[in-house]
């Protein structure tokens, strides 16, 4: 996922728009597989008869599966909350409104490409009172946990999770 300005906005950085994208990256059968696995890619994915999409971990630390895993809090207050997302220059405020508050954690520092700002993850505030969290894989998951717990540990309820695994 990338994040990055929208040149046709009167801001083009707000919102901006998240763009996905799909690439393929080689690898030699000797090397380590890209899904994490910790084995060589000739006997580890090579012999599946589909893509296995992965994706980078902040820091650009190896890749992982993607998973789509969420973890959503309820019973927040929402105006402390939404003042301290804003503050934290890891995340962008792609969307603040008295109903929703959005933003993207670009990582620590932020990564960018040819195609804009790498996205790891993303926050969004409903109705001032629940805060829902997604990330493209397990590990970007903990990291964002992470932050969010540097950030609000006082305010945070235990989350529910669910992860998506692709195939």
């Amino acid at each position: 996922m990338h994040w990055r300005p929208n040149p046709s906005d009167p801001d083009p950085d707000m919102p901006g728009e998240k763009m996905s994208i799909a690439s393929f990256i080689p690898t030699g059968v000797n090397e380590l597989c890209l899904c994490g696995s910790g084995t060589v890619y000739g006997e580890c994915c090579r012999r599946r008869h589909y893509w296995r999409p992965i994706c980078p971990n902040p820091g650009l630390q190896g890749y992982n599966l993607v998973s789509l895993p969420s973890a959503t809090f309820k019973n927040m207050d929402g105006l402390l909350i939404r003042e301290r997302l804003t503050a934290d220059v890891r995340l962008q405020r792609i969307e603040d409104s008295p109903e929703r508050g959005f933003w993207v954690y670009w990582g620590d520092p932020a990564l960018d490409d040819a195609y804009g700002t790498l996205c790891f993850s993303d926050i969004e505030l409903k109705q001032n009172h629940t805060l829902a969290a997604t990330a493209m894989s397990d590990t970007c998951m903990r990291t964002l946990l992470d932050l969010l717990d540097e950030i609000a540990s006082d305010i945070l309820t235990p989350p529910h999770m669910v992860t998506i695994r692709s195939r």
